[in-house]
């Protein structure tokens, strides 16, 4: 569902896979991370790049064993944010599963 920023939604597939998916749509769609972060000894992650002005942001959380939450945000500038890139994006991931 779209959210003020972006897309979420719980996605099928542990935090390792959607994880290493992420990271293949990032890179299928040229964008170039400047930053990931691991907390909750895994349980936790994000990723966030740049791809021309926009700056993007991808939010994993382990859910279960097997399903993980997914936020993507796209944001053009403080104030405006591409909610169909990051609607987009979510869906390229879910369907690397």
């Amino acid at each position: 569902y779209l959210t003020t920023r972006g897309a979420e939604s719980m996605v099928e597939g542990s935090i390792d896979d959607v994880s290493a998916r992420t990271r293949a749509v990032l890179n299928e769609e040229g964008i170039v991370l400047d930053e990931s972060n691991v907390e909750k000894r895994g349980d936790k992650r994000e990723f966030k790049g740049k791809k021309g002005d926009l700056d993007i942001s991808v939010e994993l959380e382990r859910k279960a064993d097997n399903t993980t939450r997914v936020e993507v945000s796209a944001r053009e500038n403080l104030a405006e944010w591409d909610k169909e890139y990051a609607q987009e994006l979510l869906s390229k991931i879910i369907q690397k599963g």
